[in-house]
Protein backbone atom coordinates (compact mmCIF):
# COMPACT_ATOMS: atom_id res chain seq x y z
CA UNK A 1 0.00 0.00 0.00
CA UNK A 2 2.88 2.67 0.74
CA UNK A 3 4.48 1.69 -2.63
CA UNK A 4 1.39 2.53 -4.39
CA UNK A 5 0.32 5.84 -2.83
CA UNK A 6 4.18 7.01 -3.49
CA UNK A 7 4.09 5.46 -6.76
CA UNK A 8 1.03 8.00 -7.50
CA UNK A 9 1.86 10.95 -6.40
CA UNK A 10 5.50 10.61 -8.52
CA UNK A 11 3.11 10.35 -11.81
CA UNK A 12 1.20 13.24 -10.29
CA UNK A 13 3.53 15.01 -9.68
CA UNK A 14 5.78 14.11 -13.80
CA UNK A 15 2.47 14.62 -15.43
CA UNK A 16 1.54 18.17 -13.74
CA UNK A 17 5.03 19.23 -14.50
CA UNK A 18 4.07 17.93 -17.98
CA UNK A 19 1.34 19.74 -18.40
CA UNK A 20 2.35 22.70 -16.57
CA UNK A 21 5.16 22.88 -19.02
CA UNK A 22 4.57 26.02 -21.34
CA UNK A 23 7.54 26.26 -22.67
CA UNK A 24 7.06 27.05 -26.74
CA UNK A 25 10.35 27.48 -28.90
CA UNK A 26 9.92 30.44 -31.41
CA UNK A 27 10.73 29.20 -34.06
CA UNK A 28 8.83 25.46 -33.38
CA UNK A 29 6.88 23.99 -36.27
CA UNK A 30 2.90 23.72 -36.44
CA UNK A 31 2.32 20.31 -34.30
CA UNK A 32 1.00 17.64 -36.25
CA UNK A 33 -0.52 14.46 -35.32
CA UNK A 34 2.93 12.49 -35.84
CA UNK A 35 4.68 15.13 -33.87
CA UNK A 36 2.35 15.18 -30.75
CA UNK A 37 2.45 11.08 -30.61
CA UNK A 38 6.39 11.67 -30.93
CA UNK A 39 6.42 14.02 -27.87
CA UNK A 40 3.62 11.95 -26.17
CA UNK A 41 5.82 8.87 -26.33
CA UNK A 42 9.14 10.55 -25.23
CA UNK A 43 7.47 12.12 -21.99
CA UNK A 44 5.96 8.92 -21.09
CA UNK A 45 9.73 7.77 -21.45
CA UNK A 46 11.24 9.84 -19.72
CA UNK A 47 8.22 9.48 -16.98
CA UNK A 48 8.62 5.68 -17.18
CA UNK A 49 12.59 6.19 -16.81
CA UNK A 50 11.58 8.55 -13.44
CA UNK A 51 9.28 5.82 -12.24
CA UNK A 52 11.76 2.93 -12.53
CA UNK A 53 14.30 5.16 -10.37
CA UNK A 54 11.44 5.44 -8.03
CA UNK A 55 10.56 2.18 -7.90
CA UNK A 56 14.59 0.58 -7.04
CA UNK A 57 14.50 3.01 -4.73
CA UNK A 58 11.77 1.56 -3.28
CA UNK A 59 12.98 -1.28 -3.48
CA UNK A 60 16.36 -0.64 -1.17
CA UNK A 61 14.20 1.04 1.17
CA UNK A 62 12.00 -2.40 1.68
CA UNK A 63 15.13 -4.43 1.52
CA UNK A 64 16.50 -2.07 4.32
CA UNK A 65 13.50 -1.78 6.26
CA UNK A 66 13.13 -5.68 5.81
CA UNK A 67 16.76 -5.78 7.06
CA UNK A 68 16.35 -3.38 10.36
CA UNK A 69 13.09 -5.25 10.87
CA UNK A 70 15.01 -8.85 10.88
CA UNK A 71 17.94 -7.45 12.94
CA UNK A 72 15.41 -6.08 15.61
CA UNK A 73 13.66 -8.94 15.93
CA UNK A 74 16.74 -10.85 16.43
CA UNK A 75 17.84 -8.59 18.86
CA UNK A 76 14.22 -8.97 20.55
CA UNK A 77 14.60 -12.58 20.45
CA UNK A 78 18.14 -12.17 21.79
CA UNK A 79 16.53 -10.01 25.03
CA UNK A 80 13.53 -12.56 25.10
CA UNK A 81 15.81 -15.97 25.83
CA UNK A 82 18.46 -13.81 28.01
CA UNK A 83 15.61 -12.25 30.03
CA UNK A 84 13.95 -16.17 30.41
CA UNK A 85 17.78 -17.03 31.50
CA UNK A 86 18.04 -14.87 33.86
CA UNK A 87 14.53 -15.44 35.22
CA UNK A 88 15.29 -19.05 35.01
CA UNK A 89 18.37 -18.52 37.30
CA UNK A 90 16.49 -16.45 39.71
CA UNK A 91 13.84 -19.03 39.73
CA UNK A 92 16.78 -21.58 40.74
CA UNK A 93 18.77 -19.54 43.25
CA UNK A 94 15.26 -18.65 44.82
CA UNK A 95 14.13 -22.70 45.21
CA UNK A 96 17.69 -23.64 45.92
CA UNK A 97 17.24 -20.55 49.05
CA UNK A 98 14.05 -21.66 49.89
CA UNK A 99 14.78 -25.33 50.40
CA UNK A 100 18.07 -24.45 52.30
CA UNK A 101 15.60 -22.41 54.60
CA UNK A 102 13.37 -25.27 54.73
CA UNK A 103 15.87 -27.12 55.73
CA UNK A 104 17.09 -25.13 57.77
CA UNK A 105 13.89 -24.63 59.96
CA UNK A 106 13.31 -28.43 60.16
CA UNK A 107 16.39 -28.71 61.67
CA UNK A 108 15.67 -26.20 63.91
CA UNK A 109 12.42 -27.41 65.23
CA UNK A 110 13.65 -31.47 65.20
CA UNK A 111 17.16 -29.88 67.48
CA UNK A 112 13.94 -28.04 70.17
CA UNK A 113 11.59 -31.21 69.94
CA UNK A 114 14.61 -33.33 71.00
CA UNK A 115 15.64 -30.52 73.32
CA UNK A 116 11.95 -30.71 75.38
CA UNK A 117 11.73 -34.53 74.98
CA UNK A 118 15.21 -34.71 76.57
CA UNK A 119 14.21 -31.82 79.19
CA UNK A 120 10.43 -33.49 80.03
CA UNK A 121 12.34 -36.92 80.12
CA UNK A 122 14.90 -35.59 82.60
CA UNK A 123 12.13 -33.84 84.62
CA UNK A 124 10.19 -36.86 84.70
CA UNK A 125 12.91 -38.98 86.00
CA UNK A 126 13.88 -36.75 88.62
CA UNK A 127 10.19 -36.32 89.51
CA UNK A 128 9.93 -40.17 90.24
CA UNK A 129 13.49 -40.05 91.93
CA UNK A 130 11.72 -37.15 93.96
CA UNK A 131 9.33 -39.20 94.43
CA UNK A 132 10.36 -42.53 95.44
CA UNK A 133 13.15 -40.84 97.96
CA UNK A 134 9.72 -39.13 99.42
CA UNK A 135 8.17 -42.61 99.95
CA UNK A 136 11.40 -44.13 101.25
CA UNK A 137 12.02 -41.20 103.58
CA UNK A 138 7.91 -42.10 104.91
CA UNK A 139 8.30 -45.32 105.13
CA UNK A 140 11.45 -44.78 107.22
CA UNK A 141 9.98 -42.02 109.26
CA UNK A 142 6.79 -44.79 109.87
CA UNK A 143 9.63 -47.40 110.98
CA UNK A 144 11.21 -44.37 113.48
CA UNK A 145 7.90 -43.99 114.74
CA UNK A 146 7.31 -47.57 115.51
CA UNK A 147 10.63 -48.24 116.69
CA UNK A 148 10.08 -45.33 119.39
CA UNK A 149 6.61 -46.64 120.45
CA UNK A 150 8.25 -49.91 120.78
CA UNK A 151 10.59 -48.31 123.22
CA UNK A 152 10.15 -48.97 126.81
CA UNK A 153 8.50 -46.44 128.44
CA UNK A 154 10.24 -44.39 131.19
CA UNK A 155 7.69 -42.94 133.49
CA UNK A 156 7.87 -42.24 137.37
CA UNK A 157 5.52 -45.64 137.95
CA UNK A 158 7.53 -48.14 135.97
CA UNK A 159 10.84 -46.83 137.25
CA UNK A 160 9.04 -47.39 140.95
CA UNK A 161 7.77 -50.33 140.26
CA UNK A 162 11.05 -51.44 138.80
CA UNK A 163 13.00 -50.50 142.07
CA UNK A 164 10.11 -51.99 144.50
CA UNK A 165 10.94 -55.34 142.23
CA UNK A 166 14.69 -54.73 142.55
CA UNK A 167 14.33 -54.50 146.37
CA UNK A 168 12.79 -57.73 146.41
CA UNK A 169 15.05 -59.47 144.45
CA UNK A 170 17.99 -58.56 146.04
CA UNK A 171 16.28 -59.71 149.24
CA UNK A 172 15.85 -63.07 147.37
CA UNK A 173 19.50 -63.38 146.61
CA UNK A 174 20.69 -62.36 149.86
CA UNK A 175 18.49 -65.32 151.24
CA UNK A 176 19.63 -67.22 148.69
CA UNK A 177 23.03 -66.45 149.70
CA UNK A 178 23.34 -67.52 153.14
CA UNK A 179 21.98 -70.19 152.41
CA UNK A 180 24.17 -73.52 153.22
CA UNK A 181 22.60 -75.34 150.39
CA UNK A 182 25.01 -75.98 147.30
CA UNK A 183 22.29 -77.49 145.18
CA UNK A 184 23.42 -75.80 141.97
CA UNK A 185 19.32 -75.92 140.83
CA UNK A 186 16.81 -73.28 141.85
CA UNK A 187 13.96 -73.74 144.44
CA UNK A 188 10.83 -74.00 142.95
CA UNK A 189 9.34 -71.31 145.09
CA UNK A 190 12.09 -68.61 144.46
CA UNK A 191 11.70 -69.38 140.87
CA UNK A 192 7.81 -69.05 140.97
CA UNK A 193 8.66 -65.73 143.04
CA UNK A 194 11.76 -64.37 140.29
CA UNK A 195 8.98 -65.03 137.23
CA UNK A 196 6.05 -63.08 139.53
CA UNK A 197 8.53 -59.81 140.51
CA UNK A 198 10.34 -60.01 137.60
CA UNK A 199 9.21 -57.23 135.62
CA UNK A 200 10.39 -57.84 131.64
CA UNK A 201 10.78 -56.09 128.58
CA UNK A 202 9.32 -58.36 125.73
CA UNK A 203 11.05 -58.41 122.93
CA UNK A 204 10.10 -56.04 120.03
CA UNK A 205 9.89 -57.05 116.59
CA UNK A 206 13.12 -56.23 114.34
CA UNK A 207 13.09 -53.00 112.77
CA UNK A 208 15.01 -51.30 110.55
CA UNK A 209 17.07 -48.03 111.85
CA UNK A 210 18.43 -45.78 109.70
CA UNK A 211 21.68 -43.90 109.70
CA UNK A 212 23.85 -45.03 112.51
CA UNK A 213 24.62 -42.33 115.65
CA UNK A 214 28.30 -43.93 116.03
CA UNK A 215 31.57 -44.23 113.59
CA UNK A 216 31.51 -47.94 114.85
CA UNK A 217 29.56 -50.56 116.48
CA UNK A 218 30.17 -53.49 118.20
CA UNK A 219 30.66 -57.10 116.74
CA UNK A 220 29.42 -60.43 118.70
CA UNK A 221 30.41 -64.00 117.95
CA UNK A 222 28.07 -66.24 118.89
CA UNK A 223 28.23 -70.17 119.32
CA UNK A 224 26.11 -72.10 117.17
CA UNK A 225 25.97 -74.95 119.25
CA UNK A 226 23.67 -73.15 121.73
CA UNK A 227 20.33 -74.64 123.02
CA UNK A 228 17.57 -72.62 122.11
CA UNK A 229 14.95 -70.77 125.23
CA UNK A 230 12.18 -68.26 124.88
CA UNK A 231 13.17 -65.02 124.85
CA UNK A 232 13.00 -63.18 128.14
CA UNK A 233 14.50 -59.97 128.01
CA UNK A 234 14.79 -57.71 131.65
CA UNK A 235 15.69 -54.58 132.68
CA UNK A 236 19.07 -53.79 133.83
CA UNK A 237 18.47 -53.39 137.19
CA UNK A 238 17.07 -57.20 136.57
CA UNK A 239 19.44 -58.24 134.86
CA UNK A 240 22.18 -57.42 137.71
CA UNK A 241 20.19 -59.45 140.17
CA UNK A 242 19.78 -62.00 138.25
CA UNK A 243 23.28 -62.71 137.48
CA UNK A 244 24.16 -62.11 140.93
CA UNK A 245 21.67 -65.01 141.55
CA UNK A 246 22.89 -67.42 139.08
CA UNK A 247 26.35 -66.76 140.45
CA UNK A 248 25.55 -67.45 144.08
CA UNK A 249 23.96 -70.88 143.22
CA UNK A 250 27.28 -71.67 140.89
CA UNK A 251 24.52 -72.33 138.37
CA UNK A 252 26.60 -73.31 135.32
CA UNK A 253 25.80 -73.69 131.66
CA UNK A 254 28.54 -76.31 129.52
CA UNK A 255 26.87 -74.79 126.42
CA UNK A 256 27.34 -70.86 126.56
CA UNK A 257 30.79 -69.53 125.75
CA UNK A 258 31.83 -66.04 126.12
CA UNK A 259 31.19 -63.84 123.66
CA UNK A 260 33.60 -62.35 121.53
CA UNK A 261 33.54 -58.82 120.75
CA UNK A 262 35.01 -56.08 118.78
CA UNK A 263 35.02 -52.56 117.69
CA UNK A 264 33.99 -52.55 113.55
CA UNK A 265 33.83 -49.51 111.84
CA UNK A 266 30.44 -49.18 109.95
CA UNK A 267 31.49 -47.08 106.97
CA UNK A 268 28.82 -46.85 103.94
CA UNK A 269 26.48 -49.54 105.95
CA UNK A 270 23.90 -46.66 107.31
CA UNK A 271 21.12 -48.87 107.77
CA UNK A 272 20.70 -52.19 110.53
CA UNK A 273 18.28 -54.25 111.52
CA UNK A 274 17.86 -54.18 115.22
CA UNK A 275 16.23 -57.11 117.19
CA UNK A 276 16.17 -56.05 121.11
CA UNK A 277 17.19 -53.70 123.67
CA UNK A 278 19.16 -53.72 126.76
CA UNK A 279 20.13 -51.27 129.89
CA UNK A 280 22.79 -54.07 130.89
CA UNK A 281 25.61 -55.30 128.17
CA UNK A 282 25.79 -58.52 130.18
CA UNK A 283 21.60 -59.17 129.85
CA UNK A 284 22.32 -58.35 126.62
CA UNK A 285 24.92 -61.57 126.01
CA UNK A 286 23.03 -63.71 128.11
CA UNK A 287 19.88 -62.96 125.65
CA UNK A 288 22.18 -63.89 122.77
CA UNK A 289 23.26 -67.43 124.58
CA UNK A 290 19.58 -68.17 124.84
CA UNK A 291 18.30 -67.26 121.01
CA UNK A 292 19.18 -68.95 118.05
CA UNK A 293 21.32 -66.22 116.45
CA UNK A 294 23.13 -65.82 112.97
CA UNK A 295 27.18 -67.00 114.50
CA UNK A 296 27.76 -63.02 114.02
CA UNK A 297 25.83 -60.32 115.39
CA UNK A 298 26.42 -56.50 116.76
CA UNK A 299 25.39 -54.28 118.82
CA UNK A 300 25.47 -50.62 119.70
CA UNK A 301 25.99 -48.45 122.66
CA UNK A 302 23.69 -45.80 123.06
CA UNK A 303 21.97 -43.32 125.29
CA UNK A 304 18.25 -43.55 126.58
CA UNK A 305 16.98 -40.77 128.79
CA UNK A 306 20.48 -40.42 130.59
CA UNK A 307 21.21 -44.43 130.46
CA UNK A 308 23.60 -46.35 128.56
CA UNK A 309 21.34 -48.43 125.90
CA UNK A 310 22.70 -51.55 124.38
CA UNK A 311 21.12 -52.75 121.22
CA UNK A 312 21.28 -55.82 119.68
CA UNK A 313 21.77 -55.67 115.80
CA UNK A 314 21.11 -58.61 112.96
CA UNK A 315 22.66 -57.37 110.30
CA UNK A 316 23.93 -54.27 108.65
CA UNK A 317 23.07 -53.04 104.97
CA UNK A 318 24.29 -50.36 103.12
CA UNK A 319 21.06 -49.49 101.52
CA UNK A 320 17.31 -49.27 103.31
CA UNK A 321 15.88 -52.09 100.60
CA UNK A 322 18.46 -54.39 101.83
CA UNK A 323 16.96 -54.11 104.92
CA UNK A 324 13.44 -54.20 104.46
CA UNK A 325 14.39 -57.66 102.20
CA UNK A 326 15.85 -58.95 105.19
CA UNK A 327 13.34 -57.47 107.80
CA UNK A 328 10.72 -59.48 105.36
CA UNK A 329 13.05 -62.72 105.09
CA UNK A 330 13.26 -62.34 108.74
CA UNK A 331 9.24 -62.03 109.64
CA UNK A 332 9.15 -65.01 107.05
CA UNK A 333 10.94 -67.22 109.01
Amino acid sequence: MPFHFYESIEVEAAMSAFFDDNTIEPNAPVNTPESNILNQLNELSARLARLTVVVEQHRIALQTAELNLATRIADIDDEQRRSLNQLTKKQETNEAHFKRSRIILISVFAVLALVISAALATFYIQLTRAQQHFNDDIAELRDMSNTLQHQPPDNVIQNQVIQERLQQLSEAVATLSSSSSVNVATPAHLESALESKAVAIPPAAPEVVSELQVGTVGQLRVDSAQPVNPPVAHSSSTAVASTAAHTSSHSTNPSINPASTKQIPVNDQLYSLQIIGFFSFEELLAYTQRIRLPEKVYFQTETYHGRPWFVLIHSLHSNYASAKLKLRIFHQN
